[in-house]
């Protein structure tokens, strides 16, 4: 093998690279696409040739090639939220250029501001994109603004348990979400208990939501693809920001540390809910109790421009979670004193880094080499003391048990851009990633005055290690003027112990326009998935685990079939139906009644699912007001031989119906307003339909007339769900510095929307949690 591999570049160059860069560059312009005012690269930026009809796009990196053919003298370049400009074609094309495009509201003379041509995109079935500018206009609950809750009010996207940040897609669990930020996975993006996500949206320079079957460079999960990109950090001049809303602050300073060569950004986030806790505990409560909570997030970014063709990045997040509840009390008695404590605490977080070298070959090639570190850590902890002092003796009663579990992931990825002509745009690479996981370990530490009790002791679940290879091969073609055609397949193969798991993944999307404003679209792919995650309780909670396969547990697989047609109405009115089916095979889920303690591998069954829907969305993403209508009607079944007597089952978050409606109005230079209505069926739950007495024939006694009997799973809906969400900002502007000034209302009719139910008096008694929650936040930005 290693004699084969040289032999295997070798040809790689000889048959894919070299041709490339042999033939002339004269009739090829290439270069980047940025922000006029930041520097900040500007990723899925179309170029439209009007002489020739040929068109770009501008990749991850803000790089775009285009070929130019017979009389070409200008480009058409558009991207949401900027000004439309045209670019005079330059003599000389040898060299990479840069194309600075205006954001919106503001004014460049040496650019020529024109109608937007925004055809519509080749191979966009299933995928949306919301901007940073719009998510500042959305309400969330406690004005946290929030990427992921964004992304909920897409048609196909629906949010967990009341409040939470996690995203159901299509029919899926959340832990068949891909979720990228730079490149690199992050295994748990929630905070709070899942009431928001990690991403500070202060960093964030673009998103892209990637609900079907994803290109064959994005794999390792079933159902979506979440790519999210942090800013590079302004390239002119230092510049931040400062928010403090009810719960949390914010911090952003980016710019240049070299101008026009080296940039650097920096932003945290820290919640400071343990501030508020103390006086409710201290004067309310009067007691000795005492609760702690905080979640904290930094991002870094530091972004180096070697030469025209060689730029470096290297980019780090962390963030994580700590609770803390604690009690004491001491009791005199005649005999001495007793102290008593007890202490509940658990924590959790990532850690993510990347080291990204991006290259150039020529106008035709573009290179990226990856380093990548991710790791998620879960812990808890449980102590109960009970110390007594008497004359001459004391005695100590002691219980002490904790939890942790985790992931850790060490990989190397390459990837090639490669732009042959207009008709061919060509991606191959590949990746190999280690992972480590600790499913659990358990540590104890249980002590009694008799002495007859004294364990002190770790018991710890597998360390498991394993190793992951993938390698992919893209071409989006142009069969003429009207069909464009993208063919993709990737390789996947999972080592774990002695087994290899091997998977072929083909993906497949044909496109074709009627005109540049209406086209219908299909699309057809396998994905398979090595990880799985365990949940015993509502989307995102940190007690959630990942585990790998195994010899015993098969790796997960979907297929997926999409078929959409778009039209734009106008210039600023776009319209899509698309409609799914998606097979998923070896699903996981917990045994009927599983005991959470024994290992993870002996608890767990595996079965089958589908899902089927259909999605119906008109939008509007230009002028003063904005915003779209989503509705979904779908259906998401499961089937284990263990579970449900062997039927098929609702799965908890099938929803028949779901509707969305955004909207965001630029009322006038400093008053804008975001409103959000949503109505969505019940999720479905489990619930008695009687109450039986049960004979233990072996002991001849009966159980409590009270035990409930079930009659089959998620045999019941909760009621239909809804809620009207508003948010308005007020911005003053100064010479040196902008003030936002933000007030929200979640649930403004303060319907009662039902969590769970239980039981009283016989009857059922649903229960809410989020009646209404005002919000206020203020932002001063530094120009």
């Amino acid at each position: 093998m290693m004699k084969l591999r040289p032999i295997l570049v070798f040809l790689f160059q000889t048959v894919l690279i070299h041709p490339l860069l042999s033939q002339p560059a004269n009739n090829t312009l290439s270069g980047y696409i940025e922000d006029s005012t930041s520097g900040e690269r500007l990723i899925g930026a179309t170029l439209y040739d009007p002489s020739t009809g040929n068109n770009a796009v501008s990749n991850e990196y803000g790089f775009f090639s285009i070929r130019l053919e017979g009389e070409s003298k200008k480009l058409e370049i558009s991207y949401l939220g900027y000004e439309a400009a045209e670019y005079p074609i330059p003599e000389k094309k040898t060299e990479s250029v840069i194309i600075k495009l205006v954001p919106e509201q503001q004014s460049l003379d040496e650019v020529v501001v024109t109608a937007q041509h925004d055809p519509i995109k080749s191979h966009s079935i299933g995928i949306n994109r919301i901007s940073m500018q719009s998510i500042r206009k959305i309400p969330v609950i406690a004005g946290e603004k929030d990427l992921l809750k964004a992304y909920q009010l897409m048609p196909g996207v629906q949010g967990g348990m009341e409040g939470t940040a996690g995203m159901v897609v299509r029919g899926s669990s959340p832990g068949e979400n891909l979720i990228l930020l730079d490149g690199v996975p992050v295994y748990n993006a929630n905070h709070l208990f899942g009431f928001f996500s990690v991403f500070n949206t202060d960093a964030i320079n673009s998103s892209t939501l990637m609900k079907g079957a994803p290109p064959a460079r994005y794999g390792g999960r079933t159902s979506s693809v979440l790519d999210i990109r942090m800013k590079e950090g302004n390239t002119q001049k230092i510049k931040g920001s400062f928010s403090a809303g009810l719960i949390s602050a914010r911090l952003l300073v980016e710019g240049p540390l070299i101008k026009d060569k080296t940039t650097f950004l920096i932003s945290a986030r820290r919640t400071y809910l343990e501030l508020l806790g103390y006086p409710y505990f201290k004067w309310v409560i009067k007691d000795d109790a005492m609760w702690a909570y905080n979640f904290q997030d930094i991002n870094v970014k530091i972004n180096h421009r070697i030469n025209a063709n060689n730029r470096i990045y290297f980019s780090l997040y962390t963030g994580n979670d700590a609770y803390q509840y604690t009690f004491s009390e001491d009791t005199e008695t005649e005999a001495g004193t007793e102290h008593y404590e007890e202490k509940d605490a658990f924590s959790w977080g990532n850690l993510t880094g990347t080291l990204r070298w991006n290259h150039q070959f020529g106008p035709r090639v573009f290179s990226n080499t990856t380093l990548l570190y991710t790791r998620y850590t879960f812990e808890t902890n449980t102590f109960r003391e009970d110390i007594t002092t008497t004359v001459g003796d004391v005695k100590t009663n002691r219980y002490s048990m904790g939890f942790n579990s985790g992931i850790e992931d060490y990989g190397v990825s390459y990837d090639l851009d490669l732009f042959p002509n207009n008709m061919h745009r060509i991606r191959v690479g590949g990746t190999a990633v280690r992972h480590q996981f600790k499913p659990g370990v358990n540590i104890y530490d249980f002590r009694d005055f008799s002495g007859l009790l004294d364990v002190d002791s770790v018991n710890t679940g597998r360390t498991l290690t394993n190793f992951e290879f993938a390698a992919y091969l893209e071409d989006a073609i142009k069969l003429g003027s009207r069909f464009d055609l993208y063919l993709g397949l990737r390789y996947a193969a999972f080592l774990t112990e002695d087994t290899l798991y091997q998977s072929p993944e083909p993906r497949i999307n044909l496109q074709f326009r009627f005109s540049e404003n209406s086209s219908l679209e299909g699309s057809w792919g396998i994905c398979s998935q090595n990880l799985h995650l365990l949940a015993n309780s509502s989307v995102g909670f940190p007690t959630d685990q990942w585990v790998p396969v195994t010899k015993a547990v098969k790796p997960s697989g979907s297929i997926q079939y999409s078929l959409a047609y778009k039209q734009k109405l106008g210039p600023l009115i776009n319209v899509s139906v698309e409609c799914y089916y998606k097979q998923m095979t070896n699903l996981l889920e917990y045994k009927e009644n599983a005991n959470l303690k024994e290992y993870w591998e002996d608890i767990v069954v595996q079965g089958q699912g589908q899902a089927k829907g259909l999605e119906i969305m008109l939008q509007k993403e230009q002028g003063k007001s904005t915003g779209w209508i989503a509705y979904t009607l779908s259906k998401s079944d499961r089937l284990f031989d263990e579970l449900n007597y062997g039927n098929s089952f609702p799965y908890k978050y099938d929803r028949r119906h779901d509707l969305k409606i955004v909207f965001m109005q630029e009322i006038n230079e400093r008053l804008e307003a975001g409103v959000t209505w949503i109505f969505t069926t019940g999720n479905a739950v489990t619930l008695p339909i009687e109450k039986v007495s049960v004979l233990n024939q072996e002991y001849y006694l009966y159980y409590p007339p009270d035990y409930p009997y079930y009659e089959s799973k998620n045999n019941y809906r909760l009621p239909n769900y809804h809620r009207l969400d508003f948010v308005i900002n007020y911005t003053i502007q100064r010479k040196k510095t902008d003030h936002v000034f933000s007030f929200g209302l979640y649930n403004t009719y303060m319907h009662h929307n039902a969590l769970y139910y239980t039981f009283y008096n016989g009857k059922l008694r649903s229960h809410s949690i989020i009646p209404i929650f005002p919000s206020f936040s203020y932002t001063i930005s530094f120009k």
